[in-house]
């Protein structure tokens, strides 16, 4: 199944302001929670445990943060595109404008 077959209507977010990391992954995890029946807390604590891990920006000011949800019956993409772009500690050291949130059940590959 196609990526985008995963996208809700209303999950992609233009024009979306942030100065730093945290508050990125801050407004994602609120949009995220008014999408899924997931707690916007939880996601963001999900979603900064594997930044921990290590940067989900893949050079070429993209990011692809994701985290698993024993709670979510299917996944979601959320895109992201931001008003100026924010450090994400990309291996490139370019910061990010573009973001693929991907969220998903714990069973799913």
């Amino acid at each position: 199944m196609p990526l985008f077959d995963y996208l809700p209507s209303d999950g992609v977010m233009i024009g979306l302001s942030a100065t730093s990391k945290k508050q990125l992954i801050e407004n994602i995890a609120e949009h995220a929670g008014a999408l899924t029946e997931l707690s916007a807390r939880a996601v963001f604590d999900a979603l900064m445990q594997r930044e921990r891990l290590g940067s989900t920006a893949i050079g070429g000011g993209t990011a692809i943060p994701h985290a698993v949800f024993a709670d979510l019956a299917h996944s979601v993409v959320i895109i992201s595109i931001l008003e100026k772009p924010v450090g994400f500690d990309s291996h490139d050291k370019k910061p990010v404008d573009i973001i693929c949130t991907i969220l998903g059940p714990d069973q799913a590959d």
